[in-house]
């Protein structure tokens, strides 16, 4: 995206980021811009496309009309999903822009493409937490990547393994960023991300104490 790009060129300040409870999760989805489409895979193997309506401790509701058509209620468009049926949920059609993920699963952590300013958040066992960039891999360890040094940690030691990433921007902002980037820096919101100032979220991408579930997830042919 424009927006990471230039805020590659920012200095920004390292500021603490906790790993988010289990409900944490779910709840942020509530505060991503519902000016975005996003997919939903479920367990089922189907997947949809829409515009969140609605978000619920136990469902979501999507619409498949996009924001500014919906001038009236569109009831026939919404579609209410129960959270325990939801799989994934995926940044605009990209289900690899994870946002949400309803299982843990050690392979959506390799499959991870995480950067600096969107590290993994790597809970112990031990209590100890480490924010950090995976420098490789592999079915039984991490090697984490933090200030120069790198650590190899075993999978058995790991208790949790978070996702820390930037929410979706809006559209009108990304509009904004590549129409008029220059001017982009002159806006809040451009000053918000590059200080991380309510712009992450924590997407849990493995939980020891759940099943561990590594199959592939996609979205059956249009």
């Amino acid at each position: 995206m424009l927006i990471r790009l230039a805020l590659g060129a920012l200095v920004a300040l390292p500021l603490p980021i906790k790993v988010a409870a289990e409900d944490d999760a779910w709840t942020q989805l509530g505060s991503v811009d519902r000016s975005n489409l996003y997919t939903v895979a479920l367990r089922s193997g189907k997947c949809g496309e829409g515009y969140i309506v609605k978000l619920d401790r136990s469902f979501i509701i999507i619409d498949s009309d996009s924001p500014p058509r919906r001038k009236v209620a569109t009831v026939h468009h919404e579609v209410t999903i129960a959270r325990a049926d939801v799989l994934r949920i995926g940044e605009g059609t990209e289900l690899r822009e994870i946002l949400f993920s309803g299982r843990s699963s050690w392979a959506d952590v390799l499959a991870s493409h995480v950067g600096p300013r969107e590290p993994l958040m790597v809970a112990l066992k031990s209590g100890r937490q480490m924010e950090a960039v995976p420098a490789a891999t592999s079915a039984a360890d991490l090697t984490l990547k933090s200030r120069g040094k790198q650590i190899v940690v075993p999978k058995i030691d790991i208790s949790r393994v978070l996702y820390v990433r930037y929410k979706p921007l809006s559209v009108n902002y990304r509009w904004f960023a590549q129409e008029a980037s220059i001017f982009a820096l002159l806006s809040p919101k451009t000053w918000q991300y590059a200080l991380k100032i309510n712009a992450m979220i924590s997407v849990l991408l493995y939980d020891s104490a759940m099943p561990e579930e590594d199959s592939l997830v996609g979205c059956p042919p249009r």
